[in-house]
């Protein structure tokens, strides 16, 4: 259970699981990593709101009288019914949505075994890096380091919140044009440089533009992620794929904060910052040396199609 709760802003347990499965069933295959795009602008959008509320909390507190840790109560409490509400609405889905036959055994994956496997040891290798460096981690280094307050902090984060969401349909534009696997890794291993940046900056300023400039990169990734797993198992595996690899991106990320507090950071601040973009960055070599010959289906027809249309 403990590997199924976000350490990091974004959603992780099992509801996004059946977004993942249910989201390709509706739209063709071309459309698919559009689909997911929008879907993580939406929810990068939210998340952005949600950063710039936090860091308005302690203006919120001294008008409701609050002090402390007391001031930080209400964002748990809305956290808390905005799940309820997230459940309450997934529970209302028609169960026919999940369209296709279901495989009945344990589990429900056949042919893909193999190739998901393999994804999930990548997709834990990539979670765990990022749970090296948590959002709540990059806001006390930018505390500690730079003596950022809390509304600056929540400004930083929502401007990222934005770059974050607006890079989406960027990644969908770019996955139609180089590929899925190719946008994974491209787009990740600059915004790995930046976070080397970052936690070598010499001032706010210089590592303000690192922080951005990895929001406008690091999270391009998400949907092409997501489409080329959906593509590459046949429909009625995707639910369980999805199951088994956000388990494993959702287990891998338990160790990182505890073992980034008290391995990495008495070693120096930026340590941890370090480490995730070289783990990062391994991820993506490892990523490309796997799956840079399989395309995804509709990415091997269009190929095809450019192909015969030049002969």
């Amino acid at each position: 259970l403990s590997g199924m709760v976000a350490v990091n802003a974004n959603e992780s347990t099992g509801l996004q699981t059946v977004d993942q499965a249910l989201l390709p069933q509706s739209v063709p295959n071309r459309q698919r990593t559009a689909a997911f795009a929008l879907y993580n602008l939406l929810a990068a959008a939210g998340a952005a709101l949600g950063a710039l509320a936090v860091g308005l909390l302690p203006a919120i507190g001294s008008l409701l009288g609050l002090a402390g840790a007391d001031i930080y109560a209400p964002a748990f409490l809305t956290y808390a019914l905005i799940g309820l509400v997230t459940l309450v609405l997934h529970s209302r889905l028609d169960a026919r949505a999940e369209a296709g036959e279901r495989l009945e055994r344990r589990l429900a994956i056949d042919k893909s075994r193999p190739i998901v496997a393999r994804l999930s040891l990548l997709f834990g290798l990539d979670s765990f890096a990022s749970s090296l460096s948590v959002q709540s981690y990059l806001a006390y280094f930018l505390a500690a380091r730079f003596a950022v307050d809390p509304a600056t902090a929540g400004g930083l984060f929502f401007a990222a919140g934005v770059l974050i969401a607006l890079s989406f349909p960027v990644a969908a534009w770019l996955s139609a044009r180089i590929g899925l696997i190719a946008t994974m890794v491209f787009t990740h291993i600059p915004s790995s440089a930046f976070l080397i940046g970052l936690a070598l900056a010499p001032n706010l300023a210089v590592a303000a533009l690192f922080l951005l400039g990895r929001a406008a990169l690091a999270s391009m990734d998400v949907p092409a992620r997501q489409s080329y797993t959906m593509a590459v198992v046949e429909p009625r595996e995707r639910t369980a794929t999805a199951g088994v690899t956000s388990l494993a991106r959702g287990v891998a990320q338990v160790p990182g904060p505890a073992l980034a507090g008290a391995l990495l950071v008495p070693v120096g601040l930026g340590v941890p910052l370090i480490a995730t973009a070289v783990l990062k960055i391994a991820y993506d070599l490892l990523l490309f040396a796997m799956f840079k010959s399989r395309p995804a289906p509709e990415e091997v027809t269009s190929e095809a199609r450019v192909g015969s249309g030049g002969s």
